[in-house]
């Protein structure tokens, strides 16, 4: 059972090209021609990796690369930055979170060379998921400050609704779940102003969850199944089932319905490996286990425990946090060094202009030297 957030903070970013029938995803594929670069075939990989982004995971992220390298080349830093960002956010859904937090760190300096607010403060907010996720408080609030202080200096409703999912998101990794509500509650009602109905879907769910949480099962299935009511009347969002199954199946277990828990997790799980997302993957599994222990089945409890685990070991090892930690020490040392940079050039100019002042003053009194020698001799 787990809160889902990350999918707003993408969709605020980009406006998905996400076809909605076959031929299309046929047209574009017809159009890519892998000896040219140019805007058309960046585009294309750009269109493509969008319309897999909520039903293929892995394919998304192929086509991703290939809209990156095409940017590169151009030298389009927006395009480049933007891509970085997609990439992170696959990796993110994939649960390999130094990854994640590497490309976007890289979409954040591209934002900020080019002074963009709005995809800067997006890609903060992004950073404050993975750490959350990965159970970095500390972390995941110093970024949100950094959120939220570009956020309330614009005024964007959107990204407004953004910011109170990441500190709700925050609340609930604390189990301060009352906090978590009010700003959830708090977001849906900006939600339902802005009719945004995949915002409405995941608020449903995290509002049931909550309710979860406070042992009060029948408001939180409730909200759960609303959730999954308004999902089936949206397109192209595959990648919500796995979570809103999930919680459900979560939901059932504690009303003791483990038949219900049992097929509502093995929904999740189907979703979760069509999309490539190993990290609801493997919520799904300790879930299971959790099930059967409390259902006194060891042996299908240890099963579905060693499947979480091989997962976990395979995309979240101790190595992993090490190389986090060394992804945004290098991001700060590099801001660090660009202001060294800035510094040591203001103080070159500084020094430059002192020398011509002393040059000129000094060529000065030699003028006025000579000249009252000449009017001296003249006199």
């Amino acid at each position: 059972m787990k809160f889902f957030f990350f999918t707003l903070s993408y969709l605020l970013l980009h406006t998905a090209v996400l076809s909605e029938s076959k031929d299309v995803l046929d047209s574009l594929l017809n159009g890519l021609n892998e000896k040219n670069v140019d805007t058309i075939q960046l585009q294309t990989n750009r269109a493509i990796g969008d319309y897999y982004m909520y039903s293929n995971n892995n394919k998304a992220l192929e086509y991703f690369e290939s809209a990156k390298n095409i940017a590169k080349k151009l030298n389009r830093t927006l395009d480049m930055a933007s891509n970085y960002y997609s990439i992170a956010y696959c990796n993110l859904m994939k649960g390999k979170y130094d990854i994640s937090l590497e490309n976007y760190f890289q979409s954040v300096r591209l934002y900020e060379q080019l002074n963009d607010n709005r995809r800067l403060a997006n890609a903060y907010m992004s950073i404050v998921s993975v750490y959350s996720e990965s159970g970095n408080i500390m972390k995941a609030t110093e970024y949100y400050e950094k959120t939220r202080l570009l956020i309330e200096s614009g005024n964007d409703t959107n990204q407004l609704c953004a910011l109170f999912s990441t500190k709700g998101q925050i609340f609930y990794k604390q189990l301060m779940y009352d906090s978590a509500l009010y700003y959830l509650q708090k977001q849906y009602r900006l939600a339902s102003e802005l009719k945004d109905g995949s915002t409405e879907v995941t608020l449903l769910c995290n509002i049931g969850l909550l309710y979860k949480k406070m042992n009060q099962p029948k408001e939180a299935l409730t909200y759960c199944e609303n959730s999954l009511k308004l999902l089936k009347t949206l397109k192209n969002v595959d990648d919500y089932y796995p979570e809103v199954y999930n919680n459900i199946g979560s939901i059932h277990v504690v009303t003791g319905n483990y038949t219900e828990a049992k097929k509502a997790f093995d929904i999740s799980i189907l979703y979760a490996a069509t999309s490539g997302s190993k990290a609801l993957e493997m919520e799904d599994y300790l879930n299971l286990s959790e099930m059967y222990g409390k259902m006194n089945n060891y042996k299908l409890e240890s099963a579905y425990l060693k499947k979480y685990y091989t997962i976990k070991d395979s995309v979240f090892t101790h190595d992993t946090r090490n190389q986090m930690t060394e992804l945004e020490a290098d991001y700060q040392l590099g801001k660090k060094n660009i202001e060294l940079v800035k510094k040591d050039a203001d103080i070159k100019e500084q020094k430059n202009q002192r020398n011509i002042f002393i040059i000129l003053a000094l060529a000065t009194l030699l003028l006025l030297t000579a000249l009252s020698f000449f009017y001296k001799r003249m006199q």
